[in-house]
């Protein structure tokens, strides 16, 4: 988990998406604060892996991370990929 949270600070925007997805796999609660620093990632495919990371981790930070996420205005794109995130997590999707 440590490398994964890590490599989220790579300088290739495809190293911190994998390193996002492989940790929403893994599941660790301790992804969740690194995850939400994600969302200001400038890549939108990394915020995406990011947001739904966070809908597979079973924490209240992650779960209020989410919903903050859920509510910014700022970033349409970023609300959308919450409500899709949140609905295959239901369906138990993995993408």
């Amino acid at each position: 988990v440590e490398l994964l949270l890590r490599l989220l600070n790579d300088p290739g925007w495809p190293v911190r998406q994998a390193a996002a997805r492989a940790l929403g796999e893994i599941g660790d609660a301790r992804a969740a604060k690194a995850l939400g620093g994600a969302l200001a990632d400038p890549e939108e495919d990394v915020r995406w892996a990011a947001i739904e990371a966070l809908t597979h981790l079973d924490c209240p930070e992650a779960q209020e991370i989410v919903a903050r996420a859920a509510q910014d205005e700022s970033q349409p794109e970023l609300v959308r990929g919450v409500a899709e995130a949140a609905v295959a997590a239901r369906e138990g999707k993995v993408s």
